[in-house]
């Protein structure tokens, strides 16, 4: 085999070999304030993609795994993993607490979860609950779903109370338009059809978040 096509080898395989960032999104659009047929509200971009703003166009994006909230005018943005490269706008940072890589479970992961311990009851009877995959700060969750899903319920499961069952109406369920306030320190089973996530809510959450990264849960 020449050298010519030793090269040519090697570039096939490189080009047929998916890299670590291959489909998986980094960031969520927060807010856009811009003229666009590729980019939306609620839109996962994975590293790479590039967006032009012009002068005075505005976007919010979410990272995912950083917890970086970013507001961005004008220019060139392109999407890292966790943080934009923005050439000729104007960039301010906001780091918010979140829980940063878990929102990204996958449906195999999300339906299974670990099992913790704990003493409840004036006879400190042991009971077996379920270890929460995601933590958010946000008593009314946004829900994202990536399959069609005709059936939406939460449950509690740290105080008997019944299924809250949620009106499935697109893509995007925001439960603060629905009026449901989840308790914080609860810990919830959210189930989309077949598909489950354990989730709880942080003992400090507030009726109003600063970013979607706090409310998040993608199923």
């Amino acid at each position: 085999m020449n050298v010519r096509s030793i090269f040519l080898v090697l570039v096939i395989f490189l080009l047929a070999t998916p890299t670590s960032q291959a489909g998986e999104a980094s960031a969520i659009v927060e807010d856009i304030n811009m003229p666009s047929t590729t980019v939306q509200f609620m839109d996962f971009l994975e590293p790479g993609k590039r967006i032009d703003l012009g002068k005075s166009g505005s976007l919010v994006l979410g990272y995912l795994h950083s917890c970086l909230r970013e507001t961005i005018t004008g220019g060139v943005v392109v999407i890292g993993k966790k943080k934009s490269k923005v050439t000729g706008g104007k960039v301010e940072w906001l780091r918010v607490e979140c829980d940063g890589g878990n929102m990204q479970l996958t449906t195999a992961q999300a339906g299974k979860s670990a099992v913790t311990v704990f003493r409840v009851g004036s006879k400190h009877k042991k009971t077996k609950l379920p270890k929460a995959q995601v933590t958010l700060y946000a008593i009314s969750p946004i829900i994202s779903l990536t399959g069609k899903t005709t059936k939406l319920e939460l449950q509690r499961l740290d105080q008997n109370e019944p299924p809250l069952r949620v009106t499935v109406s697109g893509s995007v369920i925001d439960l603060a338009e629905q009026k449901v306030k989840l308790e914080p320190g609860g810990l919830y089973r959210i189930t989309a059809d077949h598909k489950k996530l354990l989730f709880k809510i942080d003992p400090l959450a507030e009726t109003n978040s600063a970013s979607l990264l706090q409310q998040l849960i993608r199923l």
